[in-house]
């Protein structure tokens, strides 16, 4: 992933088709990131969902992207190698997801987030929202990687584990929202 995460930045801006649209762009090149950007075309965007639910996905992955720099995960190589996320990684993106980030400066075409840890945390309903956004994410990701990685050809119903249950100890119970563990169904060694 190299130095991108924390030189990212959520551009958002209206197609000749009138219809509102927002990418995430490496701010140094100005290239947007394949992956990510993948991810909200066929998994938001296709099930005709807002611009806001586009970039709070985006939001989410672009945390993601800055707790794997700052450790030096290189997430999708991990993936590759069928090394995934620890018990106590899981538990740092769920601490990493707490945390409120000093908005940056924005215009109305873009936003950007200054990758400043502040003092305070967000609120549980939008910690939930950036977890649930990483996990979904991490499932498309993994899958995304296997279909074309011939190392797992003759594999299935492997779990790749991005479980949600993290979740749990933020008390959604109490807010209404549910409770649920997501993985991935990949591949299982025969």
């Amino acid at each position: 992933m190299g130095k991108i995460a924390k030189s990212t930045q959520i551009k958002t801006f209206c197609m000749a088709s009138g219809e509102r649209y927002c990418v995430l762009i490496d701010q140094r090149t100005g290239i947007p990131l394949s992956r990510p950007n993948l991810f909200v075309t066929t998994q938001i965007r296709n099930r005709s969902l807002s611009l806001s639910a586009m970039e709070a996905a985006l939001n989410g992955i672009q945390i993601l992207l800055v707790f794997c720099e700052d450790r030096g995960i290189d997430l999708e190589g991990r993936f590759l190698r069928c090394e995934f996320f620890r018990t106590n990684e899981l538990d740092s993106i769920r601490d990493f997801c707490q945390k409120r980030f000093e908005p940056g400066k924005s215009s109305a075409e873009s936003k950007v987030l200054k990758f400043e840890v502040a003092r305070t945390r967000v609120e549980k309903a939008t910690e939930y929202s950036r977890l649930t956004e990483v996990a979904e994410y991490l499932e498309w990701l993994s899958g995304y990687l296997a279909r074309g990685a011939p190392r797992f050809s003759g594999l299935d119903n492997k779990y790749i584990s991005v479980s949600q249950s993290r979740r749990e100890s933020t008390g959604n119970a109490e807010m209404g929202l549910p409770a649920r563990s997501c993985t991935c169904q990949h591949a299982s060694w025969n």
